[in-house]
């Protein structure tokens, strides 16, 4: 992978519009104006998604057209369908335009969604245990386990393409920290100070190195042995929700 364009939300323009900018931040150009938007996310097979409320509620585009409405969504591996949350409250898998919405999980506050690069697995926070925790999930609600400890909250969880790591932010005292620990809880390692704690997080193609979000909205990259640290943006307007184009 050649990791070539981050995209990004912004509302530099006044209001909530995709940008994509080069992986050292330059170049940062509007992709999609008009409405609310955010969210813009490519997926493996070329096909494209983004969240809009262009006509007058949330909702999941894919491949330019509108799908089911929905808050927050991932691609799966491949291109062939998304995970997308609503309301906060539930996880749904869908394919495209005109196909069947399937439910994942629901019945307490679930988020920030992410695939298992096999496809086998959904990564996602959820209060349901009581503080905010990472859990994964088999994409047909089999298999629910917990992946982090009761007494810390943490929350947007993002899964490295090559597999081997699960980005998430960690509650520290009045602040946060960002982190990546292995697929089954173990591992962590601290990668960075400061981080937002609900405004996403992206991992490169190559699986090198994580985009995310500052609590001063600004993105930030940092490479997956928490080396290299760099601002990527300086406008005064709010940048957040980084994604890579694949």
């Amino acid at each position: 992978a050649d990791n070539r364009f981050i995209f990004f939300v912004s509302d530099r323009d006044g209001r909530k519009s995709m940008y994509r900018m080069n992986p050292d931040g330059s170049g940062q150009t509007l992709v999609v104006s008009g409405g609310d938007n955010r969210g813009y996310r490519q997926a493996d097979n070329g096909r494209t998604a983004f969240i809009s409320n262009r006509r007058g509620i949330w909702e999941l585009f894919m491949d330019g057209q509108p799908v089911t409405r929905a808050d927050w969504f991932a691609w799966q591996p491949g291109g062939a369908r998304v995970v997308i949350e609503l309301g906060k409250m539930a996880l749904f898998t869908v394919s495209g335009p005109g196909q069947p919405v399937q439910k994942v999980v629901e019945g307490a506050e679930t988020r920030n969604a992410s695939w298992a690069p096999d496809g086998s697995r959904i990564v996602f926070a959820s209060n349901r245990e009581g503080n905010s925790k990472i859990f994964t999930v088999r994409p047909d609600g089999g298999g629910l386990q917990a992946l982090t400890p009761a007494d810390r909250w943490c929350q947007v969880p993002a899964w490295s393409f090559d597999g081997r790591w699960i980005a998430f932010v960690m509650g520290e005292g009045p602040g946060w920290g960002l982190y990546r620990m292995a697929p089954d809880g173990s591992n962590w390692l601290r990668l960075a100070d400061n981080p937002h704690p609900g405004r996403g997080l992206a991992w490169s193609p190559d699986s090198r190195q994580l985009a995310f979000v500052s609590r001063d909205l600004d993105i930030y990259v940092v490479n997956a042995s928490g080396s290299g640290l760099r601002q990527l943006t300086t406008d005064p307007a709010a940048d957040y929700e980084p994604a890579w184009s694949r």
